[in-house]
């Protein structure tokens, strides 16, 4: 008996099933993903760091994995951080390798309606591969100790031609940021908690080889502690 044929019940529920998605996909609850934020192709120095950002929106609420050549990327040096509304993730690789890193990295977003996929080119430079212009750290942020409530200031600069674009992340993820002084970014937090900020400065440019992005970065830990008083008691002597 072959089930497949036009009047099996095989083929009846998977009629039902296509009528079913095409009903749910039309009357819009659910919807494929989309990018809002696909990885760019960058450019390192062997011993730094590459962060590769990737978020997307669907219904169901897609999800986010890295793969490197066909496989799911695991390795040490490898982290991945979700975003808190679950909207995508960054992938961080550090210390970067010429030859283990260099590859195409990909994005994929999946949910019940469909799967999309960005991808991204790593290129790790040695030191004498440098080229003239690359990002240099002019400035970098220091260790900030503050109380709870107070205010810390974090400042990094760099040069570079062309100029640098300067981005801040906090705890892996990329933070918002507002106010600027010429290649100087401010970074003003109240109450965090053990967290750790690094600014991330890039320059892009078109050569023949395409669109491609280079990165560098400076770490910063901001802690919260609390200074306590200490009273000293003496004693007066009278005769």
């Amino acid at each position: 008996m072959d089930l497949r044929g036009h009047g099996s019940p095989f083929h009846k529920v998977f009629l039902h099933f296509l009528l079913l998605t095409k009903f749910l996909l039309s009357s819009g609850t659910l919807s494929i993903p989309n990018f809002i934020k696909s990885p760019d192709d960058q450019t390192g120095i062997y011993g730094g760091v590459a962060s590769f950002i990737c978020q997307a929106t669907g219904d169901p609420k897609p999800l986010i994995t890295w793969m490197k050549k066909g496989k799911k990327v695991n390795s040490p040096r490898f982290e991945v951080k979700e975003f808190d509304d679950k909207s995508g993730s960054v992938l961080r690789i550090q210390p970067l390798r010429t030859n283990r890193d260099e590859a195409i990295y990909e994005c994929t977003a999946t949910n019940s309606a469909g799967e999309i996929s960005a991808p991204a080119k790593l290129i790790v430079l040695e030191e004498d591969q440098i080229p003239a212009g690359f990002p240099n750290i002019d400035m970098g942020p220091q260790l900030k100790v503050v109380e709870r409530t107070n205010t810390a200031t974090m400042l990094c600069a760099a040069s570079g031609n062309p100029d640098p674009e300067i981005f801040w992340f906090k705890d892996m993820l990329p933070v918002d940021i507002s106010s600027s002084n010429g290649r100087i970014k401010q970074l003003r937090s109240g109450e965090v908690v053990f967290s750790t900020y690094s600014c991330t400065f890039s320059y892009c440019n078109l050569s023949k080889r395409g669109f491609s992005c280079s990165f560098d970065e400076c770490l910063v830990i901001l802690k919260c502690s609390v200074v306590r008083p200490t009273f000293l008691s003496t004693q007066l002597m009278v005769k």
